[in-house]
C-alpha cells in the first residue's frame, strides 16, 4: 500500500501479510514498512508514474514502521541506510 501526502510530497510504503490456513500466530498480521521524504520534482522521464503530480522515487527513509496491526504498530527513526537512531515508540 501506497500512502502519500499531496501537500508535502512525503510518501509511505506499507506491507500487510495475509493471513493463511496454516500459517502461525508468529507469522499473522505482521506490518512493515517506510517512510520516505519528499522526492525531488526533478525526474527522469522513465521514473515519471501516471500521476505526474507525485513523483514516486528518490525519497530519502526517515521512519521504519512495523508490529503486528492487530496488536501494537511501532515506528522508529531511521537514517538513510536504514539503521535506527532512536529506541522504537508504539503509536497503536
Amino acid at each position: 500500500m501506497y500512502v502519500r501526502n499531496l501537500r508535502t510530497r512525503e510518501y509511505a510504503t506499507l506491507v500487510f501479510t495475509r493471513r493463511g490456513w496454516t500459517s502461525g500466530e508468529n507469522s499473522s498480521y505482521l506490518l512493515d514498512g517506510k517512510v520516505f521524504s519528499a522526492a525531488p520534482l526533478e525526474q527522469n522521464k522513465k521514473d515519471i508514474t501516471p500521476d505526474q503530480f507525485f513523483p514516486a522515487k528518490g525519497g530519502v527513509p526517515k521512519y521504519a514502521i512495523f508490529g503486528n496491526w492487530n496488536k501494537a504498530i511501532s515506528v522508529v527513526q531511521t537514517d538513510p541506510k536504514g539503521k535506527h537512531l532512536s529506541a522504537p515508540e508504539v503509536v497503536w
